[in-house]
C-alpha cells in the first residue's frame, strides 16, 4: 500500500493545488460536506481516495468509501481486501457491496460494460441516499476526451459532446482536469501501489479500443495534447449547451398556445414564433416538446427533429408519425403533438 513521503514532491504539490482550483471553479465542495467515494481500487480511484484524504486536512470533510465487487473477475476478491486494507490503514469507513453483473446483463440485454455501470451508480445512489452523501467520482481528463471521442463516432448532441460534467447532481469529479500521466506520477511519488484490472489491457470494449488506440494515435500523429484540447473543448460546448437550452425554454414558453383538437386539450406551438428563431433553437425546442408530450425523449433522434422541422417550415398542414405512439400536427398556424388511437 506504501507510505506518503514526508517531504512532499513539486508534483504533488501542484497537483494539489489545481485540485483546490478545480474545486472552487466548479463549486464542488464546501467545508463540513460528506463524500461517498466510489473506489475499485484502480490507479485513478487510490489516487481520488489520496487526494480527498489530503484534501481534507485542508476543508473539514467526512469521508466514506463505497467498492463495488462486479462478479465477472477471479481477482475481484483481492481488490475488495485491497480496498479495504487502504480504507483501515488510513481510518477511512468503508463498506463493499457486490452486485450480479452477468446476470444483470442478460436479463436487460445489456452489455458487460453498460450493466456494469448502471449497477455500479445504483449502489453509490443507494448509499449517498441513506447518507445524504456527494458522491465522487475518479474520472480524469482522458477519460473525459474519450468520452467525447466515442460520443462524437456514435451520433451526438451537443450535450453528449459536452462529455462528464464536473458536477452533475450529488455527483462530483474532482480529478476531471488531471491527466492518466499526472495521476500515474502521484501515485509513484507518494509510494502508493494499486490494483489493475486484467480487462484494461484487453481490447473487448469499445471505450478501451479508443484508450490504446485512437486516442493515442491523436496524441502521435496530430498533436501531443491532443486529449487535454478535447477536454478544453468539451467545456465550452458545455457552456454553449447551457446557454442554447436557457434561451430554447424561454423561446418554449413564449411559442406555447392553448389548444384542443378535440380530443383534449392540448399545448400548441405558435409556427410563427418557431419560423422566426434561429433554427438551433428552434428545433430544441421541438425536442422540449416532444419530450413532453411523450414523457421520455430517449429514442428521439435528429432524424425524428428535422422531420418535424420540415413539416414546420413546409406546407400550411400535414403531419408524421413518432416514437412513442405519437404524431406531429401541424394545421393552422399551430404544431401539436397527440398520441396516435
Amino acid at each position: 500500500m506504501g507510505t506518503v513521503m514526508k517531504k512532499h514532491s513539486n508534483a504533488y504539490l501542484l497537483i494539489l493545488r489545481r485540485l483546490e482550483e478545480y474545486i472552487a471553479a466548479h463549486d464542488l465542495l464546501k467545508a463540513g460536506d460528506c463524500v461517498l467515494l466510489g473506489v475499485s481500487g484502480g490507479a485513478d480511484s487510490t489516487a481520488l481516495l489520496f487526494l480527498m484524504k489530503e484534501w481534507a486536512k485542508k476543508m473539514p470533510l467526512s469521508l466514506r468509501v463505497v467498492h463495488v465487487h462486479h462478479g465477472l473477475r477471479p481477482s475481484a476478491d483481492e481488490d475488495q481486501a485491497f480496498v479495504e486494507a487502504m480504507c483501515e490503514a488510513w481510518g477511512i469507513p468503508c463498506v463493499s457491496r457486490r452486485v450480479e453483473v452477468s446476470a444483470y446483463a442478460k436479463e436487460k440485454g445489456l452489455g458487460t460494460e453498460e450493466a456494469a455501470r448502471i449497477l455500479r451508480h445504483g449502489v453509490l445512489a443507494e448509499e449517498a441516499n441513506a447518507g445524504n452523501e456527494k458522491i465522487a467520482l475518479a474520472h480524469h481528463r482522458d477519460d473525459q476526451a474519450e468520452t467525447v471521442l466515442f460520443q462524437l463516432a456514435r451520433g451526438s448532441s451537443l450535450k453528449g459532446l459536452s462529455g462528464m460534467a464536473p458536477k452533475a447532481g450529488r455527483i462530483i469529479r474532482p480529478l476531471l482536469d488531471l491527466s492518466r500521466e499526472e495521476i500515474e506520477l502521484l501515485l509513484a511519488e507518494n509510494e502508493l501501489t494499486c490494483r489493475e484490472d486484467e480487462t484494461n489491457a484487453q481490447d473487448a470494449y469499445t471505450r478501451n479500443r479508443i484508450r490504446h488506440h485512437i486516442l493515442p494515435l491523436l496524441q502521435q500523429e496530430v498533436n501531443a495534447q491532443a486529449a487535454a484540447h478535447i477536454a478544453e473543448a468539451a467545456e465550452d460546448i458545455a457552456e454553449a449547451d447551457a446557454y442554447l437550452q436557457t434561451e430554447a425554454m424561454k423561446l418554449y414558453e413564449s411559442a406555447k398556445m392553448p389548444w384542443t383538437d378535440g380530443s383534449g386539450e392540448e399545448d400548441a406551438l405558435r409556427i410563427r414564433a418557431l419560423t422566426e428563431a434561429p433554427p438551433v433553437l428552434a428545433k430544441r425546442v421541438l425536442l422540449l416538446a416532444i419530450a413532453a408530450a411523450s414523457g421520455a425523449a430517449k429514442d428521439i433522434g435528429r432524424v425524428h427533429i428535422e422531420d418535424v422541422y420540415r413539416l414546420l417550415t413546409g406546407a400550411k398542414r400535414g403531419e408524421i408519425a413518432l416514437p412513442y405512439g405519437l404524431k406531429a400536427v401541424r394545421e393552422y398556424g399551430r404544431l401539436y403533438f397527440r398520441r396516435n388511437p
